[in-house]
């Protein structure tokens, strides 16, 4: 689980205290939790839907209790799908071969794979993806986890599990991020773990009031 690196690595502390870590590019406010059904392996319970995926409405959209709900932000209305502050941009992404297969032939729209510039693409993609297409767009998950131009509309799920919940999260080793950012776009993850915990809370009491209805 994160996070761990080796001793005398810049001024990385080797094992950080889990109250210092610090993670950021989201918040409570654009948490979606759901209980996934019993069977399988039974790995998944309680699940956070990450934002970007656009479709609410269709047969592949996955629903869930969105944290304001029940009026926590009085009458604020839901973010959007692709708001920077809360879409939690990843360190990377990893596949099999297999799964980006399967990925370019049945989930992304206009494929996966380059040439960018090749009509199968339907036009979305200039000089072989460069223009108006940054890191975070091909390396930060925006190709493949959000509804925007050219992208692959899926859905990301993260493990509320206390034994899963860590795995999901990569060190930042470059520890820069602190000299970039404003400060309101930091959150500690222990925070953000216990504020995903009070969403999960009051969705049981979403469910037992409409249950006994």
């Amino acid at each position: 689980p994160c996070c761990h690196v080796p001793e005398n690595l810049g001024k990385m502390p080797p094992s950080p205290k889990p109250d210092e870590i610090m993670i950021w590019e989201t918040a409570v406010k654009g948490t979606v939790v759901r209980q996934m059904p019993k069977g399988g392996t039974g790995l998944l319970d309680w699940v956070m839907l990450q934002p970007g995926k656009k479709d609410r409405g269709s047969q592949y959209w996955t629903g869930g209790y969105w944290a304001g709900r029940d009026h926590a932000w009085g009458k604020e209305q839901r973010p959007g799908f692709g708001d920077p502050t809360l879409i939690a941009q990843q360190g990377g992404w990893m596949l099999t071969r297999e799964q980006l297969i399967e990925m370019h032939n049945n989930h992304c729209g206009h494929g996966f794979f380059p040439p960018y510039e090749n009509s199968d693409h339907g036009g979305h993609f200039h000089q072989d993806g460069l223009t108006l297409n940054n890191v975070e767009f091909w390396s930060g998950g925006f190709s493949i986890f959000s509804g925007s131009r050219g992208a692959c509309n899926m859905q990301r799920v993260i493990n509320l599990h206390p034994d899963h919940f860590s795995k999901h999260f990569l060190y930042h080793t470059a520890n820069n991020k602190q000299k970039t950012l404003q400060n309101f776009r930091f959150l500690k993850a222990n925070n953000f773990f216990g504020q995903i915990n009070s969403v999960v809370k009051a969705a049981k009491r979403r469910m037992t009031i409409e249950l006994s209805d």
